[in-house]
Parts: C-alpha cells; structure tokens; sequence
C-alpha cells in the first residue's frame, strides 16, 4: 500500500495550534492564580481567628490576674495560640537564656519601664 493510496490528512494550522496551546496556558494560570487566592484567603481566616482568640484571652488576663500571675497567664495565652514558637520564661535555665536585667523577676506584669529623654 502506498501512500497516494491513503487519504490525506486533515492539516491543523499552525495559527490555530499555537493559539490552543496560549489559551491552554491562561487557563492554567488562572486556575493556578485561583488555588493560591484561596488558600491565602484561608490562611488570612485562620489567622484573624487565632488573633481574636488570643486578644480575648489575654483580656480575660487583663481581667482576672495581677502581678506575676498575669504575666504567666499572658505567656500562656500566647504560648496556646503559637504552639510552634518556643516562648522563653523566667523559669527557663537553659544555657541560651539571657534575663533582661532591666526587669525584676518578681515584678513583671509584661511591661518594662522606658525613659524618654533627649539624647544628642
């Protein structure tokens, strides 16, 4: 059988192969850009929801405690919402631990004393 035998061929413009494969490429992109939004969208919910929780928490410190007790209850607070970071305390005595001398350790309600003077 010889090829003057077959049909010929139907013959595909390049025009239109070249605009197939670009659509197909937008369209891939497009839903590329979807998938991405959205989870972005899911991440910025998860984290305003977390936020929200741990505002409110450390409200109910604010609240409740006084002293060293709310200091506690706000690294509690803080440690439950960021369960991945590693929050240090006073009670840490590991050898990478450094106290901030500017601060008693029996006097910490989470704010430390700043002076505002001119320095020229």
């Amino acid at each position: 059988m010889f090829s003057s035998d077959l049909p010929p061929a139907p013959v595909v413009s390049r025009e239109y192969l070249y605009a197939g494969v670009g659509l197909l490429l937008v369209a891939g992109l497009l839903v590329a850009i979807a998938l991405v939004a959205g989870s972005q969208v899911d991440r910025a919910q998860r984290q305003s929801s977390l936020l929200a929780s741990q505002s409110a928490a450390m409200a109910a410190c604010v609240e409740t405690q006084s002293g060293t007790a709310r200091n506690t209850c706000m690294l509690q607070a803080r440690a439950a919402s960021h369960p991945a970071e590693m929050l240090t305390t006073a009670a840490d005595n590991g050898p990478n631990f450094v106290r901030n001398a500017a601060l008693a350790p029996d006097n910490t309600q989470g704010l430390g004393s700043v002076g505002f003077s001119a320095h020229r």
